[in-house]
C-alpha cells in the first residue's frame, strides 16, 4: 500500500508544457505535467507499493505501460496528418484539378493509410495483452518504435502533399510535423527500442544479449 501524505509534506511545483499534437481543428491539444514536491516524509517497509527490493520492476512495467500510451498518440498524430493530407489535396486545385486526382498525391495517401492500419493492429494487440494480465514488455516496446516512425513520415509525406504551405503556421501539418518528432525521444528513443525488440528476437533464437 502506498504511504498516506500528509499535506503539510506536499510542495506543488510549477506546471510545464510537455507536447502538443495538433487536432485538425487547428487547435493544439496540450498535455500539463504537474510536479509535485515531498520533503521528510516518514513510510516504512509497510507502506511499499510492492515487494522489497521490487521497485526497479515496478518501474518498468510502468514504463511499457506509457510506451503503449505513446504509440496511441502516435496513431492519433498519423491520423490527424492524414486527415489534414486528403483534405488539402481534394480542395487544392490545380490547371482546374484538385490534386487528389494526381498518381503521386494518391501514393502518398495509400503509404500513410496503411502504416496507419498496421500500427492500429500493433497498438491494439499490445493493449490487449495489458487487459488480459499478459506479458507486454516486447509488443510495448514495438508499438512504441513503429508508432514513433509511422507518425513521423505520415507527417513528412502529408506535409509534402502540402507544398510550400505546409511550412506555415496557417496550416495546422506544420504543427503536427515539428511535434511528432517528440515521439522518438519520448518514452525511450527508437535506439532504445530496437535494443529491446532486437534483444527479445534473439533471446528467442537462444542468444541472451545484455543489456
Amino acid at each position: 500500500r502506498i504511504a498516506e501524505l500528509r499535506l503539510q509534506k506536499l510542495r506543488a511545483g510549477p506546471d510545464e508544457d510537455d507536447i502538443a499534437i495538433a487536432k485538425a481543428n487547428g487547435r493544439a491539444a496540450r498535455a500539463a505535467a504537474a510536479h509535485g514536491f515531498i520533503a521528510a516524509l516518514p513510510a516504512g517497509y509497510d507502506s511499499l507499493l510492492g515487494p522489497r527490493d521490487g521497485g526497479a520492476a515496478i518501474a518498468a512495467r510502468a514504463y511499457d505501460r506509457l510506451k503503449v500510451a505513446l504509440a496511441a498518440v502516435a496513431l492519433g498524430a498519423a491520423e490527424t496528418a492524414l486527415q489534414l493530407g486528403v483534405s488539402f489535396a481534394v480542395e487544392r486545385k490545380q490547371f482546374g484539378i484538385a490534386i487528389a486526382h494526381k498518381q503521386a498525391m494518391q501514393n502518398y495517401i495509400a503509404d500513410v493509410h496503411a502504416d496507419i492500419e498496421a500500427l492500429r493492429h500493433t497498438l491494439y494487440y499490445a493493449a490487449w495483452l495489458v487487459d488480459t494480465g499478459r506479458d507486454f514488455s516486447h509488443a510495448a516496446a514495438l508499438a512504441k518504435y513503429l508508432g514513433a516512425r509511422v507518425a513521423k513520415d505520415a507527417a513528412n509525406k502529408m506535409l509534402q502533399v502540402h507544398g510550400g504551405y505546409g511550412f506555415s503556421d496557417e496550416y495546422t501539418i506544420s504543427r503536427v510535423y515539428r511535434d511528432v518528432r517528440a515521439l522518438r525521444i519520448l518514452g525511450g528513443t527508437d535506439e532504445v527500442q530496437r535494443v529491446q525488440i532486437a534483444g527479445e528476437v534473439l533471446r528467442q533464437a537462444g542468444v541472451q544479449i545484455g543489456m
